[in-house]
């Protein structure tokens, strides 16, 4: 194993996106062929989850209801979430402790540079 690998295993789970162009993205997803898989795309008070086809889902909120700047974010799962946050903090990154999510998962986050990141264990 690369010395730079870890043990953990993850899989990338879904982009989310916040943007200040809520209503531009979401009818661009939807002219490519993007299901909405969730929520509704025309309400940019709400979070929508596109997707289909076989592949993984975009989360798209608009930044007014989001509270941020526009971001994009991967989503990645991870087995152990406490082993990946400590590795992850060992190794210099600021990462909170995860805390556990309204939906049941545990749930983390940092940033490496302008790249968002969150860490989630269902």
């Amino acid at each position: 194993m690369d010395s730079d690998q870890s043990s953990q295993s993850g899989a990338l789970s879904h982009v989310f996106i916040a943007s200040d162009e809520f209503s531009q993205v979401s009818g661009a997803l939807r002219l490519v062929g993007l299901e909405t898989l969730m929520g509704d795309p025309d309400d940019p008070a709400n979070y929508v989850r596109f997707g289909g086809n076989g592949g993984f889902h975009a989360g798209l909120e608009s930044t007014e209801e989001s509270g941020n700047a526009p971001m994009i974010q991967l989503n990645i799962r991870v087995a152990d979430i406490e082993a990946a946050q400590k590795a992850l903090a060992d190794a210099g990154h600021d990462i909170a402790e995860p805390r556990e999510e309204p939906w049941g998962a545990k749930h983390t986050h940092f940033t490496i540079g302008a790249l968002h990141f969150a860490l989630t264990q269902d």
